[in-house]
């Protein structure tokens, strides 16, 4: 077998969600699926956990954290005044490999995190989970899929899962000129292979944008 060549496989370009996408899942984060009843017209319910909600898709938004990650973080591990935000490596952490990071979150962000915090009675215990279950628990990885699907579920999106958010904060940093070195620090990647991807998708997206932009193609040039 040493003289049969492996198997090459074509790699699956990443898909993130549009920005529609994303304000239907926000619109979603506030109110409960349609209830529908024999005695009353149909009728929507404002979701208990609609700050959490909220502030956990921004806060996936603006930082692209894994499941473990954002699960892991503590009211302390962020400044609210900065919008810095410590990664913590091990288990106790979640970031993978032998050391953390520091990632950042824009002021939409912070102002709805703080809304959130007000709300609890821990807000300030800078040990407390910074987003927790209604009981106050921990939020683990699987709640936090079982919440993204059940967000996208509602509003008609379809693989919405805590993965696909880092894929967009990914693509749209490189959207906005940032580079690969600065994108696999705040990722947390050891290599930039993954890196790569995001890298051709931004590209193909800036190919189109610069298609439909050029002037002698529109004026007929």
């Amino acid at each position: 077998m040493a003289a049969v060549p492996r198997p090459r496989f074509q790699d699956k370009l990443v898909e993130p969600f549009t920005r529609e996408e994303i304000e239907r899942i926000l619109q979603a984060c506030k109110y409960l699926a349609m209830a529908k009843t024999n005695v009353r017209q149909p009728f929507r319910m404002q979701r208990p956990t609609f700050r959490r909600d909220k502030a956990l898709i921004m806060f996936l938004l603006d930082t692209g954290l894994r499941a473990s990650e954002i699960c892991a973080l503590r009211i302390g591990d962020v400044d609210l005044k900065t919008g810095e935000v410590n990664v913590r490596h091990g288990k106790e952490g979640g970031a993978k490999g032998k050391k953390g990071r520091t990632v950042y979150i824009g002021k939409g962000t912070r102002r709805t995190l703080w809304h959130n915090l007000v709300d609890r009675t821990d807000g300030e215990t800078e040990q407390a989970p910074l987003f927790a279950t209604i009981y106050g628990r921990w939020l683990n990885r699987d709640s936090l899929r079982l919440l993204s699907r059940r967000l996208g579920e509602q509003v008609d999106v379809k693989r919405c899962h805590p993965h696909r958010f880092r894929h967009i904060f990914a693509i749209n940093y490189l959207r906005s000129h940032g580079d690969v070195l600065t994108l696999q620090a705040l990722l947390g990647h050891t290599s930039l292979e993954l890196v790569k991807h995001y890298a051709t998708v931004a590209k193909i997206d800036l190919q189109v944008s610069n298609g439909l932009a050029s002037p002698v193609d529109n004026w007929g040039l």
